[in-house]
Formats: C-alpha cells, sequence, structure tokens
C-alpha cells in the first residue's frame, strides 16, 4: 500500500513537471502568458557547485502552497528523481542543499509548486556539476636548500613554488592561490618567489578552486643567504701592511673558513675552501714559494651555495739588507787606501732592496787594529777568513749613528743589518787608516842668505834672515808616520811691509818662494794632510835687499871680486856653501897679504866689494852671493883707499862698464888721465893676464872679476855714476 501511494506521488510529481515544462515552453499560446510557471535561478546549467544554493522565482498567475525540491544524478531526463525537500512554505524561493553525503557529478534540479487552484508548476536546471573534492596544494622548495630533520634552510635565491592541482572529472578548476608570510598580508601567487630576508619565517598558502573549496598549508624555512667568514693566521716572521702582509718564503699561512658568528641560522653542513694560485694541504696551510708581490684570493662555500670571499696583497721578502759604510768628515783615498782623522765618524747606511723593501730593523758594527796590509790592499784576498762574526773579541754593538775611531792605527770595519722580517745580510768589511798625526813644516834658505843670530850687527831685531831677491825660499811638508795620509796642501802668505798679501795654497808638498821687492817680509806657512790636518804655522822674517850674482869658479886660481855690500861680509860663512870645492883665499891691501882657508889657518876674515881676491878651487864650481851697493838707513856707500904701488881691486856694480868709466873715480878729472899706469885682468880658463886700456872704448871691467893695479899717486877707489869727457 506504501509502495503504491509513493509511486501515485511521483507520478503526480512527474505530471507536475511535466506540466511545468509544457507550460514553460509554451511561448505563443495567449493562455500561457498568463498561466503560472516556475524560473530556477540556481543552479545554472554547466557551471559548478559546492555547495548548492537552490533559488527559483514564478511568474504569471500563481497561487503557490507550498513547494518541493527534487534531483537526480545524470541527467534531467528519466524518472529516477530522488526528494529533496516538501513542504517549503509557499514564500520560500531560496535553498540550501547539504551535499555534504553527495559525491561529485553531473546532477539536475526540478522545482514543483502545488498551488491553491489550478494544476501544479515546476520546472529543471539542467544538468550542472557538483564539485565536492578539494584541491590539492604542493609548496616545492627549490635549490639551493638544505634539509636538516624538520628545518629546511634555504637563501634569498632560492625559488618557492606553490603548485595546486584542482582537475579530476568533476573538479571546478583552481581559482587562486595566495600567500602569506610571517602571519602577514595575503598576496596572490602569480610565479615563483624568493625570501628577501634572512630570518626563520613561516609560509602559510593555500589554492581555493572555482566554487571556493581551497587547500592550505603551511611550512616553517629558516632564510640564510650569508657566506662563511674566510679568514687567516699568518705565522711568523711577518709585519703588517695595509691589505696583507710582508713575509718571507719561511712564513706559513693558514686559511680556513666558518660561519659567521653572529648569524642566528647558520647552515648545517660541509663548508668547501679553496684559495687561487696556492696549494693547500691538509690543514688548508701553505708558504709563498717565490719574492713578489702575491695577490691572494680564498673563497668558502657553505652547504647551500652561500659563498663568502677574502682577498689580501701580500710581499714575499726574502732578501738580506746591504749595507755600506762611508766617512764623514775628513777622508782622504789613493784609489787603494784609505784614510780618516780622529775627528771624522764612520756612518753606516743600510737599505733594504727593492722591489718589496721591508724596511732596516737593527745594523751592528764592531772594529778592530789588524795589520797595515789590509788598509794597503795588500792582503785584500785573506779578508774572507775575516767574516765569522765570531772571529775577534769585539763584541757587535748596536748602530745608532755616525761613530768615531779614536786609536791611530789600521782599522777593519765590519758591519750587517737584518730587515724587520729577520733577513740577515752577511758581514761586510771596510778597512781604513786612522791618521792623528799633523804634518810638520821645513824650510831652506837658499843662497844668498844670511841667518841672522844673537847680537848679529848685519841684522836689525827681529829679522830672522837677510836675503836678495833672487833667493830661493824652499817651504816643505812631511805627513810624519805611523799612517800619514800624504800632504792636501801647502799653503803660505807673504807680509810686504805690515800689509799681508793673503794666503795662497798649492796642492804640492813642497814650493819655492822668492821675494820680488827689497823690503821687510813676513813669510808664514802651514801644511795641511790629506785629511785635513793642519801643522803648526812656521813664521820668520825676512830682510830682502839687494840681488844675486853667481861667480863661476875652475879648479885653479880664480880672480874674483864682490861687486856690492854683501848681505853677509863673513867669508867663512860666504864660502861656506863651497867649502868642499874652495882649497885657499888670498888677499892684498895695504897691510899686504891675507889669508883665508876652511881646513888651515886664516887672517883674512871679512870679504868686501872693491877688493879682489885669489881663489884657489879643488874643483869647478860657482860662488852664489847676494847684496847691494846702497841700501837704506844709515849707512855709507863702499869705497877703498888705494896705495901708490900695485893695489888688488875688484869691480863695483852687477853691470859691466869700461874701464875708463868703472875706474872714474880714479882719474884727474882736470886733465883727464888715469892715475893708474897699469891694469891688468886675469883670465882662469886659461891662465893668462889682460892688460886693459882705459882710454880703449872696448876694455871693460866686469862683475865678479879682480884686477892689478898699479896706481901713481894714493886714492880714493869708489863706484863711479859719471862718466865725462869720454864716451863707450
Amino acid at each position: 500500500m506504501r509502495k503504491l501511494v509513493l509511486s501515485i506521488l511521483m507520478l503526480g510529481i512527474l505530471l507536475a513537471i511535466v506540466g511545468s515544462v509544457s507550460a514553460i515552453n509554451c511561448v505563443e499560446d495567449e493562455y500561457c502568458s498568463t498561466a503560472c510557471h516556475v524560473v530556477i535561478d540556481e543552479p545554472q546549467e554547466g557551471d559548478y557547485y559546492d555547495p548548492v544554493t537552490i533559488s527559483w522565482h514564478y511568474e504569471g498567475t500563481c497561487r503557490p502552497v507550498e513547494y518541493s525540491l527534487y534531483y537526480q544524478e545524470g541527467s534531467c531526463e528519466g524518472d529516477n528523481w530522488q526528494n529533496i525537500e516538501h513542504d517549503l512554505g509557499a514564500i520560500t524561493t531560496t535553498y540550501e542543499w547539504d551535499v555534504t553525503d553527495f559525491e561529485s557529478g553531473e546532477y539536475c534540479i526540478a522545482v514543483n509548486m502545488d498551488q491553491l487552484s489550478g494544476p501544479d508548476a515546476g520546472s529543471t536546471t539542467g544538468v550542472f556539476i557538483l564539485d565536492l573534492d578539494d584541491p590539492e596544494l604542493e609548496i616545492i622548495v627549490g635549490d639551493p636548500k638544505v634539509i636538516d630533520g624538520e628545518d629546511t634552510y634555504v637563501n634569498q635565491e632560492t625559488p618557492i613554488t606553490l603548485e595546486c592541482t584542482d582537475d579530476g572529472e568533476y573538479d571546478s578548476g583552481v581559482d587562486y592561490i595566495e600567500y602569506s608570510i610571517n602571519g602577514g598580508e595575503w598576496m596572490t601567487y602569480d610565479e615563483p618567489f624568493t625570501f628577501c630576508e634572512d630570518s626563520h619565517h613561516t609560509l602559510e598558502a593555500r589554492c581555493v578552486d572555482m566554487v571556493g573549496k581551497y587547500d592550505e598549508k603551511e611550512k616553517d624555512f629558516i632564510v640564510d643567504s650569508v657566506g662563511p667568514v674566510v679568514s687567516r693566521i699568518v705565522g711568523m716572521p711577518n709585519i703588517p701592511t695595509e691589505g696583507g702582509y710582508y713575509v718571507t718564503e719561511d712564513t706559513e699561512i693558514c686559511v680556513s673558513a666558518m660561519n659567521d658568528e653572529e648569524e642566528p641560522h647558520p647552515v648545517p653542513g660541509e663548508i668547501t675552501l679553496g684559495c687561487k694560485g696556492v696549494e693547500l694541504d691538509d690543514d688548508n696551510c701553505f708558504h709563498y714559494t717565490e719574492d713578489s708581490e702575491h695577490q691572494l684570493y680564498c673563497w668558502a662555500e657553505d652547504a647551500l651555495g652561500n659563498t663568502g670571499e677574502e682577498d689580501w696583497t701580500d710581499f714575499v721578502e726574502s732578501q738580506a739588507p746591504i749595507t755600506t759604510a762611508s766617512f764623514e768628515g775628513p777622508y782622504y783615498t789613493d784609489g787603494y787606501a784609505e784614510w780618516i782623522d780622529g775627528v771624522s765618524t764612520v756612518a753606516l747606511n743600510a737599505v733594504d732592496p727593492e722591489p718589496h723593501p721591508v724596511g732596516v730593523e737593527t745594523t751592528y758594527y764592531r772594529y778592530e787594529i789588524v795589520d797595515d796590509e789590509y788598509c794597503r790592499g795588500e792582503q785584500y784576498e785573506d779578508v774572507i777568513s775575516l767574516s765569522s762574526v765570531d772571529e775577534y773579541e769585539e763584541e757587535w754593538m748596536t748602530y745608532e749613528g755616525p761613530f768615531s775611531i779614536p786609536e791611530q792605527s789600521c782599522h777593519m770595519i765590519e758591519y750587517y743589518s737584518i730587515d724587520f722580517l729577520g733577513n740577515q745580510e752577511e758581514v761586510g768589511h771596510t778597512f781604513v787608516f786612522v791618521d792623528k798625526t799633523a804634518p810638520t813644516t821645513h824650510k831652506v834658505v837658499g843662497r844668498p842668505n844670511h841667518q841672522c843670530g844673537t847680537n848679529d850687527n848685519e841684522c836689525e831685531e827681529g829679522w830672522d834672515y837677510i836675503v836678495t831677491t833672487n833667493t830661493d825660499i824652499e817651504l816643505s811638508c812631511t805627513d810624519n808616520e805611523p799612517h800619514p795620509s800624504g800632504i792636501k796642501e801647502l799653503c803660505y802668505q807673504v807680509t810686504l811691509d805690515g800689509d799681508a798679501q793673503g794666503w795662497n795654497c798649492v796642492p804640492s808638498d813642497e814650493v819655492i818662494v822668492q821675494f820680488p821687492e827689497e823690503s821687510e817680509h813676513l813669510l808664514e806657512f802651514y801644511c795641511v794632510d790629506n785629511v785635513d790636518k793642519t801643522s803648526e804655522i812656521d813664521s820668520e822674517l825676512f830682510k830682502v835687499e839687494g840681488e844675486q850674482v853667481t861667480i863661476d869658479l875652475y879648479k885653479k886660481w880664480n880672480l874674483i871680486s864682490i861687486p856690492f855690500n854683501l848681505i853677509s861680509s863673513d867669508i867663512e860663512e860666504v864660502f861656506s856653501q863651497i867649502s868642499d870645492d874652495v882649497e885657499v883665499v888670498w888677499s892684498y891691501d895695504e897691510d899686504g897679504w891675507h889669508v883665508y882657508s876652511p881646513e888651515g889657518p886664516s887672517n883674512l876674515d871679512v870679504i868686501e866689494p872693491g877688493y879682489g881676491y885669489w881663489v884657489k878651487a879643488k874643483e869647478d864650481t860657482t860662488l852664489v852671493v847676494g847684496g847691494s851697493l846702497l841700501g837704506p838707513a844709515p849707512g855709507v856707500p863702499p869705497s877703498r883707499e888705494l896705495q901708490k904701488g900695485w893695489n888688488l881691486i875688484g869691480h863695483y856694480g852687477t853691470e859691466e862698464k869700461s874701464v875708463y868709466c868703472s875706474l872714474f873715480s880714479l882719474i884727474d878729472t882736470s886733465v883727464g888721465y888715469p892715475r893708474w899706469s897699469a891694469l891688468f885682468g886675469y883670465d882662469a880658463p886659461s891662465d893668462n893676464f889682460i892688460s886693459l886700456n882705459a882710454m880703449n872704448p872696448g876694455d871693460k871691467t866686469k862683475p865678479g872679476k879682480g884686477y892689478w893695479i898699479e896706481m901713481d899717486v894714493d886714492d880714493l877707489y869708489s863706484p863711479a855714476t859719471t862718466c865725462w869727457g869720454f864716451s863707450d
């Protein structure tokens, strides 16, 4: 019975639905335009739904009492309609269909209206799709990444991809994907993204399909984009410099890499380390193998591929300094040996050579007396044996500035330097004489000269010598042992009548001076050796007067005379210069013969102008005399008394004259004739006497010659300056 009732009911529903569909499809019939029919607004044919809201309205003249809702799976055809809801109120036009227990698929909805009067009205939707399956969201983590247990490590370059799947037979498809980071604003996902900040991040993502169903996932990430920190330890020796170090080939350098200590979430796993251009050992250490400037570049990579790098500029310097010695102050070299004075200092200049000098830290030195041969270079090859720093007992001293060597001798100076990296040079050597002995002066006063003595009638107070304008004065210097550096210069000054002429220095150890003027001359001189030590000043006062005459003497008898007042009339002094060559000197005057012999008894003490002298010489020689006929200050020109008879006389003056003029003081000026009857000269080379005639202009008397004259009367013989009544 119940089945019968249900069948009748379903039949009525179908009839009503058919009637309703017929009414809806009636478009031209006048009755249809006013008949009641139902219009279903939702769901629409072909659309996807979940949930399903059924909404409808009616058109035409309708008197609804209640509504009934039905569904059919697969299509709107057939009679497999299932009840959704009965007895909905007349004013109800919307119904939320609970599809919780349904499956996705194609469905059709029917709405039936019971009216108060008239036939029932109804309508169907057409087939729509019920989408009850949620989409599936997947968070895909790209590379680089590190999975450590539940932790996922990425960096700021790691792409995060969100993929959503909703492609089943009755799925409506993905509407959109969105995500939020750390609870922030939701953002629409369009393409893979990366994290912009290193930190601990929580990613929330969801995928929504076309009917509003969604899949939501959450994932934690640790974002670390900081690479490892590369560092190194530079062993000794080393010197820090800007951007690196100065090192040697013995310096060990070890590099390392580790996560930054300030990183909150360092990436676990192995760190790869490498350096360009060097080979690291198992401990990541190495040595440079050549002196140069090295650009060291090292890098490290963690498990995420984050890299750290560092570069340094190192200078490898294995060259030792080069030390040279020089001398400040007095210094001299002859090309082989070297000399300094006690006031000189030794300067050591140490240079750390290019191309990468690190600088000299310390210079050491010492000095020791050695044999003179080393300083002269005669044993230079043996210097190699002195290279040991332990060869001598002298301790090494630290060089702080130029130093002096107080002792006078040949010294070996040893030195070496160490740079700031400990590179030490071999010991260097310099050999030098220390000369502290000043030179001495010597003076030789040539002929003619007279050395003044105490109570000397020839000299005034203060005079040391009387010389002529032709007298050579030899000044010389001697640099004395034990280590003479030699004479650099001889300096002399002449003061004429109190007026200094200025110092004249010549680069010689000897000079000859002559005084050109007849006057008083103060002669001063000193010597300077090659290391600037100066002798005492030699100072003597010379009286210069007259000139020099040289008288030739032959190895036999010679008849000579002195033409002027000598600077010294002492016969022994006059002949002292040739005393070994003179046997005897005779003179004749009114008192008879007088003799002088260098080796025998003598009664001839002086030699004077106007007198003739017989000189017997043992060898050919010359007698150099100096003086003048006249001199300043009180004094009388020379003259002598001649007695009647034979007299031995000499020529006055340094110029030859005719006999008449030369002996004019013996002329009888009243008549113009000589007061003598005979005049003879003597020619030593030929051993002949030569008669001279006053009336013969060609007969002349000569300086330095002696003559026999036979006087008719006593008379005074004097130098003659006039000669009238007779012409040469």
